[in-house]
């Protein structure tokens, strides 16, 4: 502290008390009228009910979103499964995967390829899986929902297994 100024200075010694004026001495930007603060008090009022009211809607909209999310996952999972039983009646006759990967088919194949889902670009206008022999990737992503899937073999006979599986699962 520089010399000369002392410590326990207070700088409102001596001044008068402030003294409140009476309710019409106050300037225009001091206090709001009483009917000012009623309205701000309304608006204060309406909008938290409108916030509740946004909040309640997001969280039903959400519910429904997660309901709709669900059904689509069930009828994924049921289509799936369809999938996974008619590859292996075909795999008997057709050579469409590894005959050590049967027991692990929804590890090895579908789950493998099912990670690919979340990662695709958005929007993804058409999808191609050249070469997708028993239709891994390709045919699974269709059935998660990827739009507009295109499928190319040149075996024919795993071609009539694709289409097969493409109507019954109905992708």
């Amino acid at each position: 502290m520089p010399e000369g100024l002392n410590s326990n200075l207070n700088l409102n010694e001596g001044a008068p008390p402030r003294v409140r004026p009476a309710l019409g001495e106050w300037g225009p930007t001091e206090v709001p009228s009483t009917r000012v603060k009623r309205r701000h008090r309304w608006f204060a009022i309406a909008a938290m009910v409108l916030i509740t009211a946004a909040v309640g809607a997001m969280v039903l909209g959400q519910r429904a979103h997660t309901r709709r999310k669900a059904t689509q996952r069930d009828l994924s999972e049921q289509r799936l499964r369809a999938y996974a039983e008619m590859l292996v009646r075909w795999q008997t006759r057709i050579n469409l995967v590894g005959p050590d990967t049967i027991p692990k088919l929804w590890q090895r194949h579908f789950l493998d390829s099912a990670q690919v889902f979340p990662i695709l670009p958005q929007p993804i206008h058409r999808l191609v899986d050249m070469g997708c022999g028993a239709g891994f990737p390709g045919l699974v992503l269709a059935v998660m929902g990827a739009p507009d899937v295109h499928l190319i073999e040149s075996d024919q006979r795993k071609c009539a297994f694709l289409r097969e599986v493409a109507r019954v699962t109905g992708t």
